[in-house]
């Protein structure tokens, strides 16, 4: 079964971007450096190991292409049982 639309949460350059911002702006503890580092890697592994176009990690991207997957992933590769 093909997903509708493409949703995936904290999955966004924006909102990581914004995350180093405030940890620069504020000041903030080691704690959240170390997230944003782990967000940071998770998110480029997904960019470089996932289905997805090229922006298709930048929340305004899948926004603009109403979060449609026929729009946003490769149509060619199966991954956890969806063929894309």
């Amino acid at each position: 079964m093909e997903p509708k639309k493409v949703f995936v949460a904290l999955h966004s350059y924006e909102l990581i971007t914004l995350l180093w911002v405030a940890i620069s702006v504020f000041s903030l503890s080691d704690a959240w450096v170390a997230l944003a580092i782990g967000l940071t890697q998770h998110l480029i592994f997904d960019q470089f190991t996932n289905p997805v176009k090229l922006f298709g990690y930048f929340f305004t991207y899948r926004a603009l292409n109403h979060f449609d997957p026929r729009k946003l992933l490769f149509a060619s590769r199966k991954v956890n049982g969806w063929q894309h």
